[in-house]
């Protein structure tokens, strides 16, 4: 249910039309390459660049997988893209609800349902950011939130979210538990599309650079895991950074949405 690929989920304002319009993320990243987009309405301040992070990410992935260069303007060519990183398990890899054994955007798939337990009924309960003592913004007040309210939590909860607690540690990308995920990022334009492929082509561009700088005992090369919530969360022990793409997109945290 609510397939990213397939089904318009994520509001994006457009200058030429008074009101946003509805999109696939194949056609978020076509609107890029075209430098169409102007915002993302619904996206939060503290989302904003755990957005942009996992936009360059998935984009560098998907054009690496294919040996792309450059980023195509069509909607089709992205959606198949993208499901070339999620050639055994497309049918489910993409959507933000699905079977606790099934792989889910963002959500690994496995077999311990029974440790399940409520964590959040509205986006912003799921979220990363914590006020204190809800003094500012409060929490847990989008009870009718929309599918693109909880895409933006859960990437920002799977790819920024730190140390809480005993079994719960942050992200692989941060220095220290406490810490917080690094943004150093020159802009070409306050925009949408240039900010994000500027990104895209660096990654693409210094890929080599990167493995040649961390050397032969982190990431792979070729063949490493890209998507980490593509495979199944059943142990206590982590991926090994050996195992992974050097871009790859993480998860720290065992969660599923439901219906």
């Amino acid at each position: 249910m609510y397939n990213l690929l397939t089904d318009p989920l994520v509001p994006v304002a457009f200058s030429a039309r008074p009101e946003p319009g509805m999109l696939t993320l194949p056609q978020i990243f076509s609107r890029i390459a075209g430098d169409a987009i102007d915002d993302f309405p619904g996206l939060a301040a503290h989302q904003a660049q755990a957005w942009f992070q996992f936009l360059a990410q998935l984009g560098a992935l998907a054009l690496f997988h294919e040996q792309r260069e450059t980023l195509p303007d069509d909607p089709r060519i992205w959606r198949d893209l993208l499901l070339t990183l999620t050639p055994h398990c497309a049918d489910s890899a993409w959507n933000l609800v699905g079977e606790p054994t099934d792989p889910a955007f963002l959500q690994p798939p496995t077999a311990r349902v029974e440790a399940f337990t409520l964590a959040a009924q509205t986006p912003d309960a799921l979220d990363v950011l914590v006020t204190a003592k809800n003094h500012d913004r409060k929490q847990a007040q989008a009870v009718a939130g929309g599918p693109h309210l909880w895409l933006y939590a859960l990437i920002a909860l799977q790819t920024t979210q730190g140390f809480s607690g005993r079994g719960n540690p942050g992200i692989a990308r941060m220095n220290g538990g406490f810490s917080s995920r690094v943004l150093i990022d020159r802009r070409p334009s306050p925009r949408w599309g240039p900010r994000v492929t500027r990104a895209i082509r660096m990654l693409l561009g210094r890929r080599a650079e990167i493995l040649k700088r961390v050397g032969d005992d982190l990431y792979q090369a070729e063949g490493g895991l890209a998507l980490t919530w593509l495979r199944a969360w059943d142990t206590d022990s982590p991926l090994r950074m050996s195992e992974l793409d050097p871009f790859f997109i993480e998860v720290c945290r065992r969660v599923r949405m439901t219906v």
